[in-house]
Parts: structure tokens; sequence; C-alpha cells
């Protein structure tokens, strides 16, 4: 008589001379891509050496990072090592597969009758449609010979039209039950081979020898690195008038084969597997050339990119501008490794899905106002400026907008220190409209100093749509020479508009009253002195 419970087997068998006590995971440590686990165990021993054994730990974890210390009690530590195993469940089940069998055999019996009545209809209606064939050829020959029979005719063909339509629907409703009986087929098969197939699975345990001095109760901490754990940082930012509630979260992912339940989790920006050796240094070689005669210039686009609003005079770069969907990009700590403790107790499954944990929150008055910058995107977006009031620094990362209506979308933010000012964009406005023109340059030489002088105008026409009034910081951007042979000079500038920056960046402040337009001209010369080639 077969066994009907399941038989657990282990390859290679575990030992029973071990004492197995618990050891519940205390902390967690994140980094980019791993993580360290710490366990605490508390045990009373015996004197001489006493053979514990802990059960259920991650079986991906790295042996060589395997360390355990005694932090209370009088004892020390022998001897601690990973073992594994790999455990077979066999469920026996003949009256479950023996079912799925005779189900198998009876619905294959039903798909071949299914076939056999197909073939059988198909024929019929060809029979059919032969004879609407022949019949319909007949009919010439009938009318030539004077036979004709208009009501005979009628009754015949539309007997056989709906013989033909009958046969047609019974041939494919055949062909549907065919398709189903195969869908039917495929699942019967999948069932029997989950119900024939052995369950097995790695599991893993820690060795653990402690000799003790005399009785009594030790704690013990063991520590170790696991693969398939990270953590990025990701934001949310709530704006509610002038005031901006902006939350740090941690994203988790881990797949290690335990669940983290209940456990103090630091996540941490420090990067272990970099290593700590210096780089090699190379020789630099200089060599000595002659000037050449004529300069050659080139222009190239800068990107100015600061999270924050001090370090580009005003304009921030990087901050409202990110990707629309969320990327697992690297950690960037601001060159300072960085600790940031999550709020409470943690709890991240095994499953290898995303956990999102708050790390700390802060709400800031924030400087909202509409910005244009057109020559990038002609919209007006909606920008906050507010600083970082949470004590703790920001993490460069995706940033989730929201605000009174809802979610508005996704931007992205670059490391901000705390104390540091930084600005959002919250999409843009639906009742701004920009159109911007930009004509080509003119080009022109002096006779006498042989100079070069190119004119480029820029035209920005703002509509408000809306019934109450906007204002607008509007910007533009004029090239900046780095050499001497070329200058740059704004030869027209509407009235409010500032000088230009160390950056290029020319900024005007436009208030649009209801239903109200605007216009702003700017025109600038590039002189180019002779000599100089590439412009």
């Amino acid at each position: 008589m077969s066994e009907a419970l399941p038989v657990t087997e282990f390859h290679p068998p575990v030992g029973p001379e071990r004492e197995a006590v618990e050891a519940p995971i205390a902390e967690v440590t994140l980094f980019e891509d791993r993580g360290r686990v710490r366990r605490r165990l508390t045990a009373t021993l015996s004197p001489g050496q006493n053979r514990l054994v802990i059960p259920s730990v991650s079986p991906v974890m790295q042996d060589v990072s395997l360390r355990a210390a005694v932090v209370a009690g009088a004892a020390r530590v022998a001897d601690v090592r990973a073992r594994r195993s790999l455990r077979v469940l066999r469920a026996r089940k003949p009256d479950a597969i023996r079912g799925i069998d005779e189900e198998l055999r009876a619905i294959i019996l039903r798909q071949e009758e299914a076939a056999d009545e197909r073939r059988r209809v198909e024929a019929r209606h060809g029979v059919v449609t032969d004879m609407l064939a022949q019949g319909a050829s007949e009919i010439p020959q009938d009318v030539a010979w004077g036979h004709a029979d208009p009501t005979r005719w009628s009754e015949t063909f539309g007997s056989l039209f709906a013989r033909a339509r009958d046969l047609r629907r019974r041939a494919w409703d055949t062909y549907h039950a065919q398709l189903d009986l195969v869908e039917a087929v495929q699942h019967a098969r999948a069932r029997r081979a989950v119900a024939s197939r052995r369950d097995d699975s790695v599991i893993a345990w820690v060795a653990l020898d402690l000799v003790a001095d005399e009785a009594g109760e030790v704690t013990v901490d063991l520590e170790y690195v696991v693969p398939c754990a990270l953590w990025r940082p990701i934001h949310s930012a709530k704006l509610q008038g002038d005031s901006l509630e902006f939350t740090c979260q941690a994203a988790v992912w881990q797949n290690t084969g335990e669940d983290w339940d209940g456990v103090a989790l630091v996540c941490s920006t420090a990067r272990s597997s970099l290593g700590v050796e210096p780089p090699r240094l190379s020789d630099d070689l200089l060599t000595a050339q002659k000037k050449a005669k004529e300069t050659v210039v080139a222009a190239r686009e800068v990107a100015v990119q600061s999270a924050g609003i001090e370090g580009i005079d005003g304009i921030g770069g990087g901050a409202g501008g990110g990707e629309s969907a969320v990327e697992l990009a690297g950690v960037d700590d601001g060159g300072d490794i960085q600790s940031l403790r999550a709020e409470g107790l943690s709890t991240v499954p095994a499953d290898g899905r995303p956990c999102f944990l708050p790390l700390f929150r802060f709400t800031a008055p924030a400087e909202v106002s509409r910005v244009l910058m057109a020559e990038l995107d002609p919209k007006v977006f909606l920008r906050s400026v507010q600083a970082n009031t949470g004590g703790r620094p920001i993490l460069a990362g995706p940033v989730e907008l929201i605000r009174a209506s809802g979610l508005v979308g996704w931007t992205s933010t670059l490391f901000v220190a705390p104390g540091q000012r930084f600005e959002l964009g919250f999409g843009p406005q639906d009742d701004m409209r920009v159109t911007r023109d930009q004509q080509r340059p003119r080009e022109k030489t002096d006779p006498v100093k042989k100079t070069r002088m190119k004119d480029t105008r820029i035209r920005l026409y703002l509509s408000n749509l809306g019934d109450e009034a906007r204002s607008v910081v509007v910007t533009e951007r004029l090239p900046v020479s780095e050499i001497a042979e070329v200058e740059v000079s704004v030869v027209e500038n509407s009235a409010g508009g500032s000088a230009p920056d160390k950056n290029g960046f020319v900024t005007w402040t436009v208030a649009l009253g209801a239903y109200e337009r605007s216009q702003i001209a700017l025109r600038y010369r590039l002189t180019i002195a002779p000599g100089v080639k590439g412009l």
C-alpha cells in the first residue's frame, strides 16, 4: 500500500545532533547592490561546548561574510559556518493523477468525435454547394428550351441555401468546440505535470559552536551579507498653496529567500564593493608646438546643472527637467556617506517587489512662480522654490509631484544639502500660450576692420487665456564667449529685461492681465575678429 503523506528528504541530510535556536533578524543595512543582515539570538548554555543551529537563513548569503560575536554573557565563539541542503518534498498523489488521466482521455475522445463531426458536416456542405452550382448552370438551358419555372426555382434554391447555411453554422460551431477542447487538453496536461512534479528548494542554516565556562544566558550577534537586495531613494512633493510637504522614501527590493519582518532598516550609500585601493598615477607628457596663425573656434552646448538655486544665479537646473519614468540609477550622496534609518520597524517580504518605506519628511514655505524657458519648451511651467529644512540631505532621485487635484507627474532632483534651496517644476499651465520665433543670423563684414558680425533676433509672444492676472518669469539664453577674438553684445532688449549673467541668461518678469497678450524682443550680435574660423 502506497503512502499518501508527503515525504521530505534532505540532500545532504541535516544532522540532528545540534540544538535549534531562534535568532530573529534585528537590523538590516541596505547598500546599492547588497544588504547586511544582523541577527540576535539569546540562549541558555551549559558548561563546555554547546552546538547550536539557526534554521531558515538566506541560502544566498556570502559565506565569507558570516560573523558571530558574543555581546552579553560568559562565552566565546569556537566556530560558525553556513550549511545548505536540497529539500525535496515528494507528494505522492496516485488518485489525483489517475483522475486527471481519466479526464484527459475523455477530453481527447470528445476532441476526436468533434473532428469527425466537422469532417462530415463539411462534406455535406460541399455536396449542397455542388448542387447549387449545378442548378444555377441549368437555368439558362431551361430558359432556352422554354421550360422556365420561377416558382420551382425559388423553392428549390431557397431550400438548398437554407441547408447550406445550416451546415456552415454547424461547421463553425464544431470548429470552436475543437478549439475549446484543445485548450482543455493543454490545461489537463499542465495539471498532470504539476501533480507529478517533485517540489524541491535549497535551504540554509548556520551551525554555531559556543564554549561556555559556566552555565548561563548569552546573547550573540550574527552578521552576514546577502545579494539580491538593494534600495534607491524616491521622493514625494505635495504643493498646497505656498507650502510644500516633502517626503523622502526608500524603494526597497529583496529576494534573498528570507522575509524581513519587523526589522530596523538602515539605508546606506557606502560602496564597499569598490575596494580601498588608491588609483595608480601615470606620467603626463607635455609637448610644445608653434602657435597657429589662425584661431579655430567651435560652438558647443554646455548644460548648467545644479539642484541648488545658489549654484547658478537663480536658475535651477536638473531639478525640474527629469524623465517621465523612474530609472534605477546609482545613489548620489554628494561625496559623503549617508546612513538613513527608516521610520519605525519595517517589513520587506522576499518576493522581489518594491516596498516604499519613509525615511524623513519636512514642510517648508515655498515661493511659487510661473517660469518660461521657451528655447527648451514653449510652455509656461509652475515652479516652487523652497529650502531643505529636514536636517538631512535629499539624495538624487525621482520625485512624485502632487497638487490639490492629485498626482500631476514625475520629475527628478539632484543632491540637496540640508538648508540648501532647490526648485521643483509642477507641470505646464494650460491657460498660458507661448510662441517663439528665432530668425537666422544675418552676417555682414566691416569694410575697415574686417570683422564679421552676426545678428540673431528672438521674439516671444505670450497670451493669458485665463480670467485672472498672471506673472511669468521669462528666461532666454545668449552665447558666452571664452576668447577675446569673439564678442557677444546685446543690441535690442525689451523693457524690463536684465543684463546677461555669467552663463548668458537674460530674464524678464512679465505681468499679464486677464485675456491679455504681450511681446518680448531680444537681438544679440556676435562679433568675430579676422583670422577666426569655425563660426
